[in-house]
């Protein structure tokens, strides 16, 4: 969708991701000449298997908090690495909530925001997804607002006797939830 500004990159200290997506669509959009560039920066995950889907692309490994929300990365990150103003860009796609970057700013950090992709479900996986809900749900964990959404656009559509449990990993995927009149737990241990 945007494309980075490449002759800039090297002002970049670090680089925040805070999903597999962004990381997957940043690694794709490299061109190899560029690699030795990003290899450079810092990096911080959202989670543990956002960092562990950066390691897999890149073999970098990244700052990532011990409570894996927004919140918890923007304010572990600031008392282990924010005490000097630093640049940071932030890849996302076109529906991304914009806390983090507002949270930074905030702390007096230069945050470039770059939306890499549009949050779009595959037609083939609505069909999947809308033939699981026609069998029947019991549960589902829901691991971002995007993914509830995605989710919710194709539930909506169809008559269900059942409505399943729902849990919602972290606060804000929980919101996105009870926005739209649904009830959605927290699940008691770390995801």
């Amino acid at each position: 969708m945007q494309n980075i500004e490449w002759d800039d990159f090297s002002t970049y200290e670090w680089i925040c991701f805070t999903s597999s997506f962004t990381v997957k669509y940043f690694w794709e959009s490299l061109k190899p000449e560029q690699w030795h560039i990003v290899r450079e920066k810092k990096y911080m995950a959202i989670g543990s298997a956002t960092a562990k889907t950066l390691l897999e692309y890149s073999g970098i490994e990244a700052f990532v908090p011990t409570v894996f929300t927004a919140d918890g990365m923007v304010k572990q990150w600031l008392s282990q690495y924010g005490e000097k103003a630093t640049k940071i860009l932030l890849p996302k796609s076109d529906i991304a909530q914009s806390n983090i970057e507002l949270q930074l700013k905030n702390a007096g950090h230069t945050v470039i925001s770059v939306t890499l992709y549009k949050n779009k479900m595959p037609t083939q996986n609505k069909i999947a997804i809308r033939k699981k809900i026609v069998e029947g749900i019991d549960i589902i964990i829901v691991t971002s607002p995007s993914i509830w959404l995605r989710f919710w656009e194709v539930f909506v559509t169809v008559e269900t006797a059942k409505t399943p449990k729902i849990y919602a990993i972290g606060p804000v995927t929980q919101k996105a939830v009870q926005s739209v009149g649904m009830d959605a737990k927290i699940p008691a241990v770390g995801h």
